[in-house]
């Protein structure tokens, strides 16, 4: 953990923050609305599990029916190449930015929270494997896999949540010292 908190605020510079925030931008502009469109392009539906708060392990078998084999087949695609990246883009811009503001606020000891994001990401990936399991095995029923996927999409939604939360309140904070040392 030390090591880690250690690596984080050594490469978050303001020239990296910018870097991952520029790529992070990109991809919520650009890459996701393209990959929406094709995912809704070779699935037929603009409905996927990762973008559900929460939902159940029928939905799960109503969307892969709903997909049909060419549309199981290009999500579990994507789910093993696209939403590999994408956790890593907006991980590193999470912990990167999280990391440079309390760098800049002397909050180091609150380090523990770029385990946050960190969580996020790891149940994100755990809902992309569960449901392209699902996908994948359809017709086959996978039922711990149908049952515990929806419970990673809650706990990733919830954490990414607090982990954005947690950012804007370490910039809130910086900008605060930052106008409170400049009047005195």
């Amino acid at each position: 953990m030390k090591n880690f908190n250690a690596f984080a605020f050594k490469v978050a510079t303001k020239k990296n923050v910018l870097i991952s925030t520029i790529i992070f931008l990109l991809f919520l502009l650009i890459v996701l609305p393209v990959v929406a469109k094709y995912t809704e392009i070779i699935t037929g539906s603009l409905e996927t599990p990762d973008t559900f708060f929460f939902y159940q392990p029928e939905d799960l078998y109503r969307l892969a029916q709903i997909y049909g084999d060419t549309g199981r087949a290009a999500y579990v695609y994507l789910r093993i190449s696209f939403d590999v990246i994408w956790p890593v883009v907006y991980g590193t811009f999470l912990i990167l930015s999280t990391a440079y503001f309390l760098k800049e606020s002397n909050f180091k000891d609150l380090s523990w929270i770029l385990f946050v994001p960190i969580l996020g990401v790891i149940f994100d990936l755990l809902e992309n494997i569960g449901a392209s399991i699902v996908m994948a095995r359809y017709p086959l029923e996978s039922p711990i896999f149908a049952y515990s996927t929806p419970y990673f999409t809650f706990f990733k939604w919830i954490i990414l949540i607090i982990s954005f939360f947690i950012l804007f309140g370490v910039i809130v904070n910086h900008l605060y010292l930052k106008k409170k040392n400049k009047k005195i």
